[in-house]
């Protein structure tokens, strides 16, 4: 892709993305929006690179900070499933499968305690799902989140397959009109 058509093809991958945030009114989609927004970067490490896809992640961070109605989801998307589609090819370029894992959980649980500060301390958000659990309420849910942390791997992992083997093709005509 020339440069010009990575921008424009960067563009229509922000854009994406913010309107899967501003979907975020709805409170049950507060983890799935921004899970289903970082998605959305696989095309653009692929087709793009992984510096120009950090680009589309930072414009999409920003805009739905102040446009998406859920601020948890915001958060969510900033400090983990926005960037991660990224960072997982980096990670996964080690060839170590136990080197590879043990930095995305050490990623991911830094990245939950540090969104999870931000939502209940900085924008103030009740912790009332806690009180579910009783006084191992935040050990019960990191537990729970690092599970659904491997399932989203997993699953992002097909996605990557999904667009290389079915979907590249036809984004690569697109933009080059062959």
């Amino acid at each position: 892709m020339k440069s010009s058509q990575k921008l424009a093809f960067g563009g229509i991958l922000t854009a994406l993305s913010v309107v899967v945030m501003l979907l975020s009114f709805f409170s049950i989609a507060d983890y799935a929006l921004p899970a289903i927004a970082g998605v959305l970067l696989i095309p653009a490490v692929i087709e793009m690179g992984s510096s120009r896809a950090l680009g589309v992640y930072a414009a999409t961070a920003v805009l739905s900070f102040f446009l998406a109605p859920s601020k948890e989801a915001a958060v969510m998307y900033i400090a983990f499933l926005g960037y991660y589609p990224i960072l997982k090819g980096a990670i996964e370029r080690l060839g170590k499968l136990w080197l590879e894992w043990l930095i995305k959980l050490m990623v991911f649980n830094a990245a939950c305690l540090s969104a999870y500060y931000v939502v209940t301390n900085v924008l103030g958000i009740p912790e009332d799902i806690l009180e579910v659990f009783g006084a191992y309420g935040p050990l019960v849910l990191l537990l729970l989140a690092n599970v659904t942390f491997v399932i989203y791997d997993i699953g992002v992992t097909r996605l990557i397959a999904l667009y290389v083997h079915r979907m590249q093709k036809t984004v690569r005509k697109l933009f080059h009109g062959t």
